[in-house]
């Protein structure tokens, strides 16, 4: 499949942490199995507008959702499926680790749609995983991989920055240089920004454990 037309990878799941790779726009049509499928794309192409328009079968609100610019971490039931917005960090070129990247979820019994904007490495990880028959075996558990694996790739940061921060502080007790005082403001607005980030996803993800869908 080519990111061109904004379907980065799409697979119909076995059920057993594998699953076949589902080539294009055209093939996600032909929905025989048994087990969920899950579809990621590029939600500012335009090819995934018309699918979500014409061939989804989603309600247009999750359209919209999994279309949306706004992506605070939240998570809502909409009928017999759950709506989530997860971010994690950004490790694309050139961007700054906490310009956070986000993905939006549609999930229910049968289907799971994720879309993004920048690259996600989770993603990646997950698409990885399937192809050595490791992947998620039903939309819970591709939930709980994508949000561990997004969680994962924080927890390193955070420790760095807290360690760089302890460290910095015991500094300028003993040092009133103008550059200390800088670089800890500095270091202080990264870990406040990213612990903003977290807290709501933390809520979210408390929020889905307790859903009932």
């Amino acid at each position: 499949m080519s990111e061109a037309d904004g379907l980065i990878c799409a697979y119909q799941l076995d059920g057993k942490g594998g699953g076949a790779v589902i080539s294009d726009w055209q093939s996600l049509s032909e929905d025989s199995s048994d087990h969920p499928r899950w579809v990621h794309f590029d939600w500012s192409a335009s090819d995934p507008r018309e699918w979500l328009s014409k061939k989804s079968g989603l309600r247009p609100l999750v359209q919209r959702a999994l279309l949306a610019e706004d992506t605070r971490p939240r998570c809502t039931v909409v009928d017999d499926g759950i709506l989530i917005n997860l971010r994690g960090l950004n490790f694309n070129s050139g961007a700054e680790p906490e310009d956070m990247v986000s993905v939006r979820i549609w999930l229910n019994a049968s289907q799971i749609v994720t879309s993004r904007q920048r690259r996600i490495m989770a993603v990646q990880d997950i698409g990885d995983a399937i192809s050595r028959g490791q992947g998620p075996v039903d939309p819970a558990s591709m939930v709980v991989m994508m949000s561990d694996l997004l969680t994962s790739r924080m927890e390193p940061l955070l420790d760095e920055l807290q360690d760089n921060l302890d460290n910095l502080e015991d500094t300028v007790i003993a040092d009133t240089r103008r550059e200390l005082r800088k670089e800890l403001t500095e270091l202080r607005r990264r870990t406040i920004m990213l612990r903003r980030y977290i807290a709501p996803q933390r809520d979210a993800l408390r929020q889905l454990a307790n859903s009932s869908v």
